[in-house]
């Protein structure tokens, strides 16, 4: 009681939340990217999901720039949870903060090109920078007009 506006020079008794007495920094390493469907046919949309996740401190220089294979055409329904975000000429960006333990997701859909006509691979990668220097990609593969297989499950009975 009474130390509502006391003045507070180490937060925790060991320095850090996880208290290990080391400086933390952020990370989006864990930082993650998904599509659906993953079997698209020509002239399906595509919707692509990137979740920038950082375990540490917020990091306020963050950015994200996924440039769209040439087999897929941009809708126009992208959206962030915050940040500023934009698309010219096929490239999809966001910049902002990351704040610690709440995740910022970044959605966008695409159609699959008209002109493909047989089983064919279209990879997408998104490019994660936490403003520190370290850069992760994020890749994620479909196979438009590809066909599903669907293996036995087998089970052993038991004696």
């Amino acid at each position: 009681p009474g130390t509502a506006h006391a003045r507070i020079l180490w937060s925790t008794g060991r320095g850090n939340y996880q208290r290990t007495g080391a400086v933390l920094y952020g990370s989006l390493q864990s930082s993650d990217k998904s599509v659906r469907p993953i079997l698209p046919g020509p002239g399906d949309v595509l919707t692509y999901t990137i979740t920038l996740r950082n375990p540490g401190p917020a990091l306020a220089g963050a950015c994200v720039t996924d440039t769209l294979p040439a087999e897929v055409h941009y809708l126009g329904n992208l959206w962030a949870s915050s940040g500023s975000y934009g698309e010219a000429s096929g490239v999809i960006t966001w910049t902002g903060s990351v704040p610690a333990a709440v995740p910022v997701t970044i959605t966008f859909g695409v159609t699959v090109s008209e002109q493909i006509t047989s089983p064919y691979a279209i990879s997408n990668t998104a490019l994660i920078d936490d403003g520190l220097g370290n850069v992760w990609q994020r890749q994620k593969t479909v196979i438009a007009n590809g066909y599903p297989v669907y293996l036995p499950a087998i089970q052993r009975q038991a004696p």
